[in-house]
């Protein structure tokens, strides 16, 4: 049996009440290294 590192890719969207919170909580999550990357949309419209 091979001993291979399994890595998990998980995509995470959350809404917030505007920008500077949603960089806030960016800096923490990478500050704390629970997150490769971020990215911060605005203004994103919903269609169904």
């Amino acid at each position: 049996m091979r001993n291979e590192t399994t890595r998990h890719i998980f995509i995470i969207y959350i809404t917030t009440s505007n920008r500077e919170e949603a960089k806030r909580i960016a800096r923490l999550l990478l500050k704390k290294r629970l997150v490769a990357c971020v990215n911060i949309f605005s203004k994103v419209v919903l269609r169904s």
